[in-house]
């Protein structure tokens, strides 16, 4: 029952369901019969990724990545960072941690989100 309840929590991840439209896409770009719309999927995707706190999804993502070596405030920073921050804030909290190499994840998500909600979905798009 709890891997049902996460299933469904899941549908409400607007990181989640972009993932999985580009997924669809790239399964039907490898040609397999699996759109009734490409144009709809491309829709829910980019509709999915324009969603607040999408950005600040991917960043919590790479700090769990990046693990031990998170430096605490900036852990606190991101999470406290509003739902509708965009790549601007977060460069200036990267400021001061410059010479650490370990965040180069955040820089990565900072620099896809450079361009804003678009920019990521032309990226995927273009790599399918």
């Amino acid at each position: 029952l709890s891997s049902f309840a996460a299933s469904v929590a899941a549908l409400d991840d607007p990181m989640l369901q972009y993932e999985r439209q580009i997924e669809l896409l790239a399964i039907a770009l490898d040609g397999y019969d699996c759109l009734e719309n490409a144009d709809s999927t491309v829709a829910a995707a980019i509709d999915a990724l324009a969603q607040n706190g999408v950005m600040k999804l991917m960043l919590r993502r790479a700090a769990g990545a990046i693990g031990q070596k998170m430096p605490a405030a900036l852990d606190a920073q991101i999470t406290d960072l509003a739902e509708d921050a965009d790549a601007s804030v977060v460069t200036q909290l990267l400021e001061p941690y410059s010479s650490e190499v370990a965040l180069d994840p955040l820089r990565a998500v900072v620099a896809q989100w450079s361009a804003g909600a678009i920019g990521i979905a032309v990226a995927d798009l273009t790599q399918l």
